[in-house]
């Protein structure tokens, strides 16, 4: 996607190479073809591909025994589906990538996963919830000196606190995030 700079392009290069990929019996390949084809629906809007084709990626990747990418397929995965406005399916598929995250220490990827915990809880109205994972997730993006991470988790954080009715809590977090903001440039 990135070197096409069009997605609509990489969808058609994506689908032949899987299809090529399929065809030659390259598991890899396919997978990771697949991954990219996702992202490339998710780019054009097209979440209901998007979860098709992840989880067909996921598949393969569970085949394979390849935890490292099923994780990552399944943090993807959990995004299109909330794309798809099926939070609670979203949240079934992050807790499975937290565990897996957690297991392999990917910290990174916990706080993004916890980060999308809270998006889907406010999708579902549960801001008290949301709030708590936003909390988590901005104490990993400190942990490990992200400060891209820790300005949308506060921007998260403030939002949360203002649908939690919660306004004190939202100026804190906003004034923090546009602190970060302006020390980043």
């Amino acid at each position: 996607i990135a070197k096409t700079d069009d997605a609509q392009a990489a969808v058609l290069h994506a689908q032949r190479g899987v299809k090529l990929a399929e065809e030659i019996g390259n598991e890899v390949s396919q997978r990771k073809l697949l991954t990219i084809l996702g992202d490339a629906y998710q780019q054009l809007g097209e979440s209901d591909e998007a979860v098709r084709v992840y989880s067909e990626a996921l598949d393969l990747a569970r085949t394979a025994g390849d935890e490292t990418n099923e994780a990552l397929i399944l943090y993807k995965l959990g995004y299109a589906q909330l794309d798809n406005s099926d939070p609670n399916t979203a949240i079934k598929t992050w807790e499975d990538a937290l565990t897996m995250f957690r297991e392999g220490g990917r910290r990174d990827y916990e706080g993004r996963v916890l980060a999308g915990l809270g998006t889907a809880s406010g999708e579902l109205d549960h801001w008290t919830e949301a709030i708590k994972f936003y909390t988590s997730a901005l104490h990993i993006a400190r942990e490990i000196g992200d400060k891209d991470e820790e300005m949308l988790r506060l921007t998260d954080l403030g939002y949360a606190a203002v649908q939690a009715h919660q306004l004190g809590q939202a100026v804190l977090r906003y004034r923090q995030a546009l602190h970060l903001a302006y020390r980043s440039g």
